[in-house]
């Protein structure tokens, strides 16, 4: 495939994610004016949680799910899909007993439906198998699609002040990107879905065990990603108020629109490396080019931004968004060893994925203690160092020298 290929993937997908994440502005905007910065802060660090538990469903295997199906593997994807299934609905289990039993007094109680419902939504979304078929496009149009959705519950709120439409919003989003992926994978491609989700559950546990160890680097990058993009507001409920923690969430939101374009780059970089369609080199310039502009921009008009989005209120933190636009840099360095550990991952052991592991749960603690040290701007500053720290401990586990950043046949 020729790099003018590569160019137009990115193309297509970047306007996508400008547009919805365009959209996801303008729906931050509404819900900082509708609710008080405490209750956001509240149903962050429920999102949180719940990111958790979609980490706990998904394993990190949808890089794995990618490279089985363009290989034609799918015999392989059975076990994978059955554990998806499986976990999401014990997760679901679980959670519907927490609402049950959850006292009157304590947080609403439809708070809980992100934690219960996410993980579910999750692990039934076929987002990797129109990533393999390089589906970009529609891709891009079906993300644009869900944050329609969030944004008609978002206004809603903005209008009634009704703290349950701002739960809807994310659940609105979730369901219906993955409806639309369904509508776009062909009858057969479900179907076939379908049956090997259902040979899973006949499959030998040896044959399972042997899926998830060919895969387990992906658990170990899915955990290294997951822990570092929800550390600081887990960390900052130990220390900080809800207010500090929704103060928190205004910034990484203009954070996430970056990183988001960033990720979008990831993606699409990770399907032509499989391909050797595009050097290491390239891969790298496409995502810091992309962070440096955005950290520019968030650092050069800081105020202005602040006020725009969010009301004249939040203009004081524009020097906490200066240091804050640091991290999409980092985050943009971190996308590129994240891309190149994806290739490498089949070769890593348990072993390797024990030492991101134990990798991250240090780079957790440091944040801990500038958190604690120096409260809401502990956090910041820890923000925008940590993709850093995760990206030597990628290229520490995942990237070694000599270790093979090409796709093994198994």
């Amino acid at each position: 495939m020729p790099i003018s290929k590569f160019s137009f993937h990115i193309v297509q997908s970047l306007a996508g994610q400008v547009v919805s994440r365009a959209i996801g502005l303008v729906i931050t905007a509404l819900l900082f004016r509708a609710y008080s910065t405490a209750l956001i802060g509240e149903y962050i660090l429920v999102l949180a949680y719940a990111n958790i538990g979609i980490m706990l469903t998904k394993l990190g295997q949808d890089s794995g799910l990618t490279q089985y199906y363009l290989k034609k593997k799918y015999s392989a994807i059975g076990p994978i899909l059955f554990y998806r299934v499986l976990s999401s609905v014990i997760f679901l289990i679980a959670g519907s007993l927490v609402f049950v039993f959850l006292p009157p007094e304590a947080t609403p109680k439809w708070f809980l439906f992100p934690l219960i419902l996410l993980p579910f939504l999750t692990a039934i979304s076929f987002d990797w198998a129109l990533r393999a078929q390089k589906k970009f496009r529609q891709l891009a149009v079906l993300t644009v699609f869900g944050q329609v959705a969030g944004l008609v519950f978002a206004v809603l709120g903005f209008l009634t002040k009704e703290p349950v439409f701002l739960v809807l919003i994310q659940l609105a989003m979730t369901t219906t990107l993955v409806f639309f992926m369904a509508k776009y994978l062909s009858y057969k491609t479900l179907q076939k879905f379908l049956i090997t989700t259902t040979e899973g559950l006949w499959q030998s546990w040896d044959y399972i065990k042997i899926s998830f160890r060919d895969n387990i680097g992906f658990t170990g990058i899915s955990i290294i990603l997951v822990a570092l993009t929800n550390s600081e507001v887990i960390l900052a409920s130990q220390f900080l108020s809800l207010e500090e923690i929704g103060e928190f969430s205004a910034l990484n939101r203009l954070g996430a629109f970056a990183q988001a374009i960033l990720l979008v780059i990831n993606s699409v970089v990770y399907v032509h490396l499989l391909s050797n369609t595009i050097s290491n080199r390239k891969a790298l310039a496409f995502n810091v080019i992309i962070g440096i502009l955005m950290a520019l921009v968030l650092a050069a008009f800081p105020a202005l931004i602040l006020n725009i989005l969010f009301g004249s209120a939040f203009v004081e933190l524009g020097d906490a968004l200066r240091i804050f636009a640091a991290s999409t840099i980092s985050a943009s360095i971190f996308q590129y060893f994240l891309s190149r550990s994806y290739l490498s991952a089949r070769e890593a052991n348990i072993w390797r994925t024990l030492a991101a592991m134990t990798g991250v749960m240090l780079i957790i603690a440091v944040g801990a203690y500038a958190i604690q040290l120096y409260g809401f701007l502990g956090m910041i500053v820890f923000t925008s160092v940590k993709w850093l720290l995760g990206s030597l401990l990628l290229k520490a586990v995942f990237l070694r020298k000599g270790h093979s950043t090409t796709v093994r046949d198994t």
